[in-house]
């Protein structure tokens, strides 16, 4: 199994695939055989779309390999709402049918999830349908630390440098340090939902509703400029290696 440094999301170029089955499973990146696979669902759940009860689910959020762990989140489409949800952290070492021998350990705390976890420093995390961020003990699954949004968290979680930014489906961002002891920052309304990741170019932050695109920068700062820089580093980069 090919393997992502530690913190990137599992791709399929990395060998492992999500399914709308619930199924996780690895392929040897060379010739395509499977090589392990786990079921995030128990046995015997079953299929109840609506909110508010415990249903079998898919994987939704792209898996995350951080620590020699993989952790892995399940959801559904976010109109059947929010319910009961595993977040799972398994070995990636195993073969076969690894659903019992590879599982470390998980969370029952967390609702269904559809937008990618994040993993750093040890912590894990997680935004929910219910609107709840979740910080986790990557290598024990413990709860640590929890923050109320009030709106359905969908993809709009990012990490940049020790503070996390946290969109919601009610307009509303939320600024959170990241580290073990809760600590908020700030809180912003916009216009209109936020579904999808933000995206950071230097110092500024680019930021999309539901209805437009915004970029948020210390006044002074010339976005354009400062991307200029960051693109002739990241060459000056690549012609060294």
């Amino acid at each position: 199994m090919v393997q992502p440094r530690s913190g990137q999301c599992l791709r399929a170029h990395a060998g492992a695939l999500r399914g709308g089955d619930g199924w996780l499973r690895a392929y040897d990146a060379a010739s395509g055989r499977e090589l392990w696979r786990f079921d995030g669902n128990p046995k015997d759940a079953r299929w109840l779309p609506r909110p508010g009860v415990l249903s079998r689910s898919s994987i939704i959020a792209s898996p995350v390999f951080a620590d020699g762990r993989v952790f892995l989140a399940m959801g559904q489409d976010p109109f059947h709402g929010n319910g009961p949800s595993f977040v799972h952290a398994i070995s990636p070492n195993g073969r076969g049918d690894v659903t019992e021998s590879s599982l470390l350990w998980t969370s029952r705390e967390v609702g269904r999830v559809v937008g990618t976890l994040i993993a750093k420093d040890g912590l894990l995390y997680v935004g929910d349908l219910g609107g709840t961020l979740h910080c986790l003990d990557a290598a024990t699954g413990a709860h640590v630390w929890k923050h109320e949004t009030n709106g359905a968290i969908w993809g709009c979680l990012l990490l940049a440098g020790d503070r996390l930014y946290v969109g919601n489906v009610e307009g509303g961002l939320t600024v959170l340090r990241a580290r073990r002891r809760k600590e908020l920052l700030a809180q912003m309304e916009m216009d209109a939902p936020l579904y999808s990741r933000p995206a950071l170019a230097g110092d500024a932050l680019y930021l999309a509703t539901a209805h437009r695109l915004y970029l948020i920068a210390a006044k002074g700062l010339n976005p354009v400029s400062q991307g200029e820089q960051n693109m002739t580093r990241a060459r000056d980069r690549l012609s060294q290696q």
